[in-house]
């Protein structure tokens, strides 16, 4: 069976974490469950009362000279304990000099929120349109 390892805060999610969340999916969806008892973040939950929630923001920056740092924030239906949650951004219109290496970092998750900023690069100008996609997994 497939091992998802934990991304560190502000990581990108990249080709290797989602290739393994999905052999990790389709590993449980091929095999029998055994187990009716899941863990995250350390507490223990029947299998049957997590709860997956996904979404997707655009966010425009029109000067990013100005303001090399954006906010934003996801909420969501209470969880029981805190997710754990991952985000990853798309970049759909750009016309950013400096480098499109832009990062996601989240800077804070609870029961019903997540705050983020989205970071460019020192010398990034321009303005830009993006993603930004949310996956949380929890007790419900």
């Amino acid at each position: 069976m497939a091992t998802i390892i934990t991304p560190t805060r502000g990581q990108p999610i990249d080709v290797t974490l989602i290739s393994s969340l999905v052999e990790a999916v389709s590993d449980l969806q091929n095999s029998q469950i055994t187990s009716t008892q899941s863990r995250v973040n350390g507490a223990a939950a029947n299998t049957t009362s997590l709860k997956f929630y996904a979404e997707t923001k655009s966010i425009t920056i029109n000067n990013i000279t100005t303001s090399p740092e954006e906010k934003f924030f996801f909420t969501y239906p209470n969880f029981t304990t805190t997710p754990v949650a991952i985000a990853g951004l798309t970049n759909t219109t750009s016309t950013v000099s400096g480098g499109n290496a832009a990062t996601v970092v989240l800077t804070s998750v609870t029961k019903d929120r997540v705050d983020g900023i989205i970071k460019f690069p020192s010398g990034s100008t321009g303005s830009v349109t993006m993603q930004i996609n949310l996956i949380a997994l929890g007790i419900a």
